[in-house]
């Protein structure tokens, strides 16, 4: 309804379906399976942490959790402003491949000399908002422990996060998403196996 209603609106916008573009067609079906591959690449990777979590004592697998979802909002709200270099890298792509490059390691060079200290001051603090965040109700002090602890855990590797998002858009920008899914992938075994051995 929505898109009929905007085709309304926009009457004097020239729609064409004469044609079916067929090129397009392949490189956007190629592009979507590699995604669907990356995608599944975290899954996987999600799932590989919790089983080895779950080998640790009662609560580990939801303190992990429980901390993930308050780094994972922590870096929706820090990371928009890398963006503003990653979408002018981008757009040089097409024009300077060097001048991208150039400018995308000034990015990389800004948020990990941002996102450092941020990570470590939100690690500092990780008790504390553990505590006001979920520390009520039936969430008790052995909860707020150890998910205060992976938290800190996480945010020491915040800039390592935000940075991986850039370069993940910059490689789609370069059309090299076959190498992201090939890394990705490579990565889950080193994640599995450093699993194993501080589970151990």
């Amino acid at each position: 309804a929505s898109t009929l209603l905007l085709w309304f609106v926009l009457d004097d916008l020239p729609l064409n379906f004469s044609f079916i573009p067929w090129k397009s067609l392949t490189q956007v079906g190629n592009n979507t399976l590699l995604c669907i591959a990356v995608v599944g690449s975290s899954g996987l990777y999600i799932m590989v942490d919790r089983y080895f979590a779950s080998l640790l004592p009662v609560g580990s697998v939801s303190a992990i959790s429980y901390a993930s979802y308050i780094f994972v909002l922590l870096t929706s709200l820090v990371s928009p402003p890398l963006f503003i270099f990653l979408a002018k890298a981008s757009a040089l792509m097409a024009e300077d491949p060097n001048a991208a490059e150039a400018y995308l390691h000034k990015a990389l060079a800004v948020g990990f000399s941002y996102f450092t200290p941020l990570g470590l001051f939100v690690a500092a603090l990780s008790y504390p908002l553990v505590v006001l965040s979920l520390g009520w109700g039936a969430f008790g002090q052995l909860s707020v422990d150890t998910t205060s602890i992976a938290l800190a855990a996480y945010c020491i590797g915040l800039p390592f996060a935000v940075l991986s998002i850039v370069l993940y858009r910059f490689a789609q920008a370069q059309q090299r998403l076959a190498v992201v899914v090939f890394m990705t992938y490579i990565l889950i075994g080193v994640n599995a196996l450093l699993n194993w051995f501080f589970s151990k």
